[in-house]
Order: structure tokens, then sequence, then C-alpha cells
């Protein structure tokens, strides 16, 4: 009496378990051209099969020797969990202009030399 009740509380509980269907983590890249080299990164971690949350890093670099780039946190909320998955999003960033010698981005100081 005891192997079929043990049976009927694992089924149960195997029933009422529900895994995670899509990837905890999300890494992206893109990158493109214009009136300079664009390119991104995005890394997400996805808290729910729903909600992702996530940051960005994106630069640009003109040809004119001028760069600016953006980091910043953002999140999205998935409407559906199927293989169309409309989303709306929210994020916050920083974006700064003419990186050059930025050491964050690795270009180096910012440092003048002083004339003499």
């Amino acid at each position: 009496m005891k192997l079929p009740l043990v049976f009927v509380i694992l089924f149960t509980g195997a029933l009422n378990c529900s895994a995670q269907e899509f990837k905890k983590v999300r890494v992206g890249f893109a990158f493109g051209t214009g009136s300079g080299i664009v390119a991104s990164q995005e890394l997400g971690y996805r808290v729910a099969d729903k909600i992702l949350i996530g940051i960005r890093l994106e630069g640009k670099a003109f040809f004119a020797s001028t760069e600016t780039g953006s980091y910043g946190v953002n999140s999205q909320y998935y409407f559906s969990n199927r293989n169309l998955r409309p989303f709306v999003g929210l994020g916050i960033s920083l974006y700064h202009s003419g990186l050059v010698g930025d050491p964050f981005y690795g270009y180096g100081s910012r440092t003048k030399p002083l004339s003499t």
C-alpha cells in the first residue's frame, strides 16, 4: 500500500513543477556602418521566462576621429512564451561624446602633454 502512495506523490509533484523554457543568459553583439563604425554588446539575465534584466555597451567611431559611446542598464518584459515574443523594454544609459582618450573604453589617457 505504501509503494503506490509514493508513486502518486512523486507523480503529483512532477505535474506541479514548472521548468524555465528559455535560456537564462542572453548575449548580443551588433555591428554597423553609416557616418562611422558602430558596435554594441549586450548581456542579459532572464529572471523569469517573461522578464530579462541586462547591461549594454555601445560605441561609434566617426571617420573624423571623434567617438561617442554609451553604457547602461535595461529590462525587457515579454508578452508571450511562444516562438514569436513581442516585448516592451525600459532602460537608462549614460552617453559620452568625444571619447578620444577615455580610459574606460581603452583609448589611452586623456592627459595632454605640457608644451615647452
